[in-house]
């Protein structure tokens, strides 16, 4: 601890480098990947609106 008391320089670098690889871990192992979700074509339009609707009574 006497040395960071001569050298506070040293003291911050530590901090910095410490800051740093806790930031690159995060950046690499906890943040969520990308979802791979692909487009969804909806269903084609019924080309008559009475089709598929049975007879009526």
């Amino acid at each position: 601890m006497q040395t960071f008391r001569d050298k506070p320089a040293l003291a911050i670098g530590l901090l910095v480098v410490a800051l740093a690889a806790v930031f690159l871990s995060w950046f690499l192992f906890m943040r969520t990947p990308e979802p791979n979700v692909e487009p969804v074509t909806p269903p084609p339009a019924q080309q008559n609106p009475n089709e598929g609707q049975g007879q009526l009574l």
